[in-house]
């Protein structure tokens, strides 16, 4: 394990998470996200990894990388207890997963907890573990994912 980080999951659209050991980020190997993209997936991204399995085609790489980065949140927790939430796909309200997630892992409890979008963009700053799964703040911290 990397010593400059300290956890690594995959959170997706339906609430799947996975713990993975090495970060899932723009380096994770393709072949991790097709295995991903093939348990997890819809019958046609299914279709879509046996069919890159078989010839390796760029379409077919291309389909796979959409579904994942359309589907999935890389999540960090990082050695100084800082949080990190990235996703791709801003059309999809990630709010009641990440709080969803923040609620079943006890110990991110203290941790600073950061949202940003894969081109950098920070939705949420450092925001305490109490501020953002109080439901005083959803509707703020909700409209965040909203593109504008």
């Amino acid at each position: 394990m990397n010593d400059t980080f300290g956890r690594a999951w995959l959170l997706d659209r339906s609430g799947n998470c996975i713990d993975v050991y090495a970060h899932p980020s723009e380096s994770f190997e393709f072949e991790s996200i097709v295995d991903i993209v093939s348990q997890y997936g819809s019958e046609t991204e299914k279709i879509r990894c046996n069919d890159w399995k078989a010839t390796h085609s760029d379409s077919a790489k291309a389909a796979i990388l959409y579904a994942y980065n359309q589907n999935w949140c890389k999540v960090r927790l990082w050695r100084d207890n800082k949080l990190t939430f990235r996703i791709a796909s801003t059309g999809f309200s990630w709010y009641p997963k990440i709080i969803s997630f923040l609620l079943t892992h006890p110990y991110v409890r203290s941790a600073g907890i950061s949202v940003a979008n894969e081109s950098g963009k920070i939705y949420w700053e450092d925001v305490s573990y109490s501020y953002s799964v109080d439901p005083v703040n959803e509707e703020k911290l909700s409209f965040c994912f909203i593109d504008s």
